[in-house]
């Protein structure tokens, strides 16, 4: 069957009716206003994923955030398609590059 929801709340394809690992922490760099969290107040500490456009992971990396921590095991880069019509991903593909170089040395 397919995934794709049909936009009718309590769908069972409805992302609000996931029950997913528990315990999961996901994090959104998707507006800018979580971009000023994540540098105010460690929004982003303990998330195992985040979730973000190009441009506002860059800029909460620019900002000094550190958006892979310890506990962050995956990065989903969202609106994938504007990777390749902006510069803004080089900085958070450089910065994945070195955790996993990281990684590997372990």
């Amino acid at each position: 069957g397919s995934l794709a929801s049909d936009g009718i709340p309590g769908n069972k394809s409805n992302m609000f009716r996931f029950n997913g690992p528990r315990g999961l922490r996901v994090k959104g760099l998707i507006l800018e206003d979580e971009v000023d969290r994540a540098v105010e107040d460690r929004y982003l500490h303990g998330a195992h994923v985040v979730v973000g456009t190009p441009e506002l992971i860059s800029a909460a990396m620019d900002r000094g955030v550190n958006v892979i921590g310890p506990d962050c095991r995956a990065v989903v880069v969202d609106e994938a398609d504007a990777c390749f019509a902006s510069a803004a991903i080089n900085p958070v593909l450089d910065a994945l590059r070195e955790v996993g170089a990281k990684t590997d040395e372990k």
